[in-house]
């Protein structure tokens, strides 16, 4: 069986405006947003985003550093190659603010 969109993508988090590469990519070209790259460097093979500013890279598996993001209005972009962490990390951290 083939699917077009994975099903994990189809989760939904409330709260959460899930986001495709595009509409991406233009939020943080306006400097309101930041995208995070939570792969594990490993996966950095498979491509980073062309961004050169408002692209951050923070693996997931380094919470430390994923703790200290910005509280200010940015909208946060998480990112990772198919969606499961990234779905994660965005559940954890709207339940925990």
């Amino acid at each position: 069986m083939t699917y077009l969109h994975p099903k994990y993508q189809l989760l939904k988090i409330d709260g959460v405006k899930q986001v495709d590469a595009a509409e991406a990519f233009a939020l943080v070209q306006t400097g309101n947003a930041l995208l995070i790259d939570i792969r594990e460097p490993y996966k950095y093979e498979e491509g980073i985003p062309d961004i050169k500013s408002g692209m951050k890279q923070l693996p997931m598996s380094d919470t430390s550093k994923l703790l200290k993001l910005p509280e200010s209005g940015v909208t946060l972009i998480m990112l990772c190659a198919h969606g499961i962490r990234s779905i994660q990390w965005t559940s954890w951290l709207t339940q925990h603010g």
